[in-house]
C-alpha cells in the first residue's frame, strides 16, 4: 500500500486469539490513514503469511465492534459488528488487507 505511513505503536493483539502462536505464522501491519480519511478510518491493516512447506494455520479472531472492508485475492467483503469468533485458514503464501 504505497504512500501509507506505518503506525509507530506496537502490534495491538486485542481480538487475535492465541496471538503469540499466530504472530509466528503471519505478519500484521497497521497503517495510519491520510488526514482526509482520519475522521472515518482508524487504520488500514495488512496480514501476510508464507507457509510453504508448513502445515496450514487457522487463525481465530474476535472482531472489534466496527465495520471492516476486507480485500482478499479475487474478492472484497464488507462486514459489520459480529458477536462470534471468526476463523481464517492460512495456507502457502497469501495475505489480505482492509
Amino acid at each position: 500500500m504505497e504512500g501509507l505511513v506505518p503506525l509507530r505503536a506496537p502490534v495491538d493483539t486485542r481480538g487475535i486469539l492465541h496471538a503469540r502462536e499466530g504472530l509466528r505464522r503471519f505478519e500484521l501491519r497497521r497503517h495510519a490513514p491520510s488526514a482526509a480519511l482520519a475522521p472515518l478510518v482508524s487504520h488500514f491493516w495488512v496480514v501476510a503469511w508464507d507457509l510453504r512447506g508448513q502445515a496450514p494455520h487457522t487463525q481465530v479472531v474476535l472482531p472489534h465492534p466496527c465495520v471492516n472492508v476486507t480485500f482478499l485475492p479475487g474478492r472484497c467483503q464488507v462486514t459489520g459488528s459480529r458477536a462470534h469468533r471468526i476463523g481464517s485458514r492460512c495456507t502457502a503464501p497469501g495475505g489480505c488487507s482492509g
